[in-house]
């Protein structure tokens, strides 16, 4: 029998490290603001909505693994000496339905000297968007698990499979290693989207919300573009007005030009200011 070779992460572990988790967002050039709707059925706005929800719940969200964005998701090899395709079809279709159970939220280890472009890139609507700092709230009852890269997808019996979900479910191509993915996963109903509980520690807003384009000593003095102090203080508003789990205010950090190498944090004089 093959051995189950999922990264799992102890408790006692995940509890102390701190993770990232990015989110495009939709910002009008020229706005003063983002929008937010008050439903998630305004489709242009559903990830400023989402956004919302987030920072008032302290909770990301649980999809299924069909709604990544990897065609490789959850993809595995098998031998089997079955020679009736129907009854392997069937096999193979129970498989995914299994898959389609576990409820899964992917995130990033943080590390603070990453400058993390390509996670800016592709999840973060090119800078247009945040990245969001948290620990996991300990009372989290799923697992944990450390993404494994590799180009050899798991291989097994096919009769094997099924005990084997976690490992075919925490394995990538070596392409994202840039990630440096980590999942809860849980198991959850086909329809609903489990809610994952977090502690927001900290919020960057990305570069684009920067309309200052030039990076040098002056432009890095320390002062922030005002429409960027604007959008912070109203994330904080939300924070303040909606958040239902308490906890400390996040930072909020932002880049004071479009091509700063480094985000800062905004402190709390600028934030409370009139």
């Amino acid at each position: 029998m093959a051995q189950d070779k999922s990264l799992e992460i102890p408790k006692d572990e995940w509890k102390t490290l701190t993770f990232c988790k990015f989110r495009g967002l939709v910002y009008e050039q020229g706005s003063e603001e983002l929008f937010f709707p008050s439903k998630r059925d305004c489709e242009k706005y559903k990830s400023n909505f989402d956004f919302k929800e987030i920072l008032q719940n302290s909770e990301l969200y649980m999809p299924d693994f069909e709604e990544f964005n990897d065609v490789d998701e959850g993809r595995y090899w098998f031998y089997s000496d079955e020679k009736q395709n129907e009854k392997l079809a069937e096999m193979i279709r129970n498989i995914r339905y299994k898959k389609l159970k576990k409820k899964i939220c992917s995130f990033s280890h943080f590390h603070p000297n990453v400058q993390w472009d390509l996670m800016w890139a592709h999840y973060a609507n090119a800078h247009c968007g945040v990245r969001i700092d948290f620990r996991i709230n300990p009372s989290y009852q799923g697992k944990v698990y450390k993404i494994k890269y590799t180009n050899q997808a798991p291989t097994y019996e096919l009769s094997e499979i099924s005990q084997h979900l976690m490992e075919i479910m925490t394995t990538k191509k070596k392409c994202f290693e840039y990630e440096q993915e980590y999942r809860a996963i849980i198991e959850g109903g086909s329809e609903n989207k489990e809610k994952f509980p977090i502690f927001i520690q900290r919020i960057t807003l990305g570069r684009k919300f920067a309309k200052n384009p030039i990076f040098n000593d002056k432009s890095e003095s320390g002062e922030f573009d005002e429409n960027v102090i604007k959008i912070a203080k109203q994330i904080l508003e939300i924070w303040e007005n909606g958040n239902k789990r308490g906890g400390k205010t996040p930072e909020i950090w932002a880049y004071e030009s479009r091509y700063s190498p480094m985000p800062k944090k905004i402190e709390e004089n600028e934030l409370r200011g009139h």
